[in-house]
């Protein structure tokens, strides 16, 4: 055997053992306790649906989640719909701003320390200011704003566990405390996902399905979903009588992002700020490379 040949596997030896280290050597992600609450109002305004792909987002968001992770139980999921046109008003999921900041309040104090509470919105912000606009109590009137500074307040504290928050709505950057917006407000618990800059808008559209274009979206949850290995052709796409969708279209194939077993929202922002070119002034703030799924849980 010459010099050379000896040089190259012994140096092959060294590389196997330093990288075979490396990997026994790095932090197995910790296995949260994974909670959700999805928001969503087809933002109704004189009996004229402004917004009709806000609910489709939030329940294939859910789908998505729950068949990405099996070991999240039904139960971790919270759904608040403004949907169709008779919404049981006195629910306590009827998406009101007293509602929904109660469930909040309820999931953040029962968070532990390896928990991960994502809470996403899809509705209407409101013009220029970026206030969520929420259900109002008993029906009826346009709209109830649910403020930034509202919002921050009730994340700003978390000690233990992690949150996300993913905002499909106009203005949603409003949310992200920079370092010169509301500043008090940052907590290196807390990520913030926006659709939006402060001052910009985002938007919904129709994508194809059974080559015509009918499956309403968000651009930024239509790509989000994508992210996570959501196939929107697939399934099927069920309304009851009074128009609330009973069984999303779509299932969940190999995620795009996911490397080694892991997907984290850093992988998840590269792919929708590669995929949503024509809409894409979303901004995050926090720890981005927050780990959603892994398999090594």
């Amino acid at each position: 055997m010459s010099k050379k040949n000896t040089l190259l596997i012994i140096l092959g030896i060294f590389l196997i053992v330093v990288l075979t280290s490396c990997e026994l050597l790095m932090k197995k992600p910790a296995k949260p306790n994974v909670k959700v609450l999805l928001v969503a109002l087809d933002y109704r305004h004189n009996s004229e649906i402004v917004l009709n792909g806000t609910i489709r987002d939030a329940k294939e968001f859910k789908q998505a989640l729950a068949e990405l992770n099996p070991n999240i139980p039904d139960s971790s999921f919270v759904e608040m719909y403004q949907e169709g046109p008779s919404p049981d008003t006195s629910s306590s999921t009827y998406p009101t701003v007293n509602n929904v900041l109660t469930e909040i309040d309820k999931q953040l104090n029962d968070l532990e320390e390896n928990d991960l509470f994502i809470f996403y919105y899809a509705g209407h912000g409101v013009d220029y200011v970026g206030d969520l606009a929420l259900a109002v109590p008993g029906g009826g009137g346009l709209y109830h704003p649910l403020s930034a500074k509202v919002l921050l307040e009730k994340f700003s504290n978390i000690e233990k566990g992690h949150a996300v928050l993913i905002l499909d709505s106009c203005y949603s950057g409003q949310y992200v405390p920079s370092y010169d917006f509301l500043d008090e407000y940052y907590n290196p618990n807390l990520l913030v996902i926006a659709a939006s800059s402060p001052d910009k808008k985002s938007y919904e559209g129709n994508f194809p399905v059974d080559g015509e274009l009918s499956h309403r979206h968000g651009f930024f949850t239509y790509y989000l979903l994508e992210s996570l290995g959501w196939d929107h052709d697939g399934g099927n796409l069920e309304k009851s009588s009074l128009g609330i969708i009973t069984q999303v279209r779509g299932e969940l194939k190999t995620s795009p992002v996911m490397h080694n077993g892991t997907i984290t929202f850093s992988s998840i922002f590269r792919y929708i700020r590669k995929h949503n070119k024509a809409k894409r002034p979303f901004i995050v703030r926090g720890p981005i490379d927050k780990v959603l799924y892994s398999e090594k849980w």
